[in-house]
């Protein structure tokens, strides 16, 4: 597991991201505060794998990548902006998360969307 850095950036409070709109957080894994949309986009390897937004709902898309590491990130990413409990899997040829708890299945295009939870 790499060690996520750079704790303060994992919000969507402008006045702590200053004039930056891109951190990087880790090995590969940078975080991005899309003030026109007003969500943070978390990326690994330049792919945006875990979104949240204000409202507190998370979107979860591996992006096709369907590898240890990306179920990695995601659960970093998840685990450090909510301190939920975040098991994302790709077992047997099948995406699935369970995020503080309770079990989420992805939608037609491959995502998972979680309302209001983080």
């Amino acid at each position: 597991m790499a060690k996520i850095t750079n704790h303060k950036y994992f919000t969507l409070s402008a006045s702590v991201w200053g004039k930056k709109d891109q951190v990087k957080v880790g090995n590969n894994r940078t975080i991005h505060l899309n003030q026109r949309l007003n969500v943070l986009e978390c990326k690994l390897h330049g792919h945006t794998i875990v979104v949240f937004d204000k409202a507190g709902n998370i979107t979860l898309d591996p992006c096709g990548y369907w590898t240890t590491t990306t179920r990695q990130a995601m659960k970093d990413f998840v685990e450090v902006m909510t301190g939920m409990i975040c098991n994302p899997s790709f077992a047997k040829g099948k995406f699935s998360a369970r995020v503080g708890g309770m079990d989420y299945e992805p939608d037609d295009a491959g995502v998972i969307e979680i309302r209001g939870r983080g």
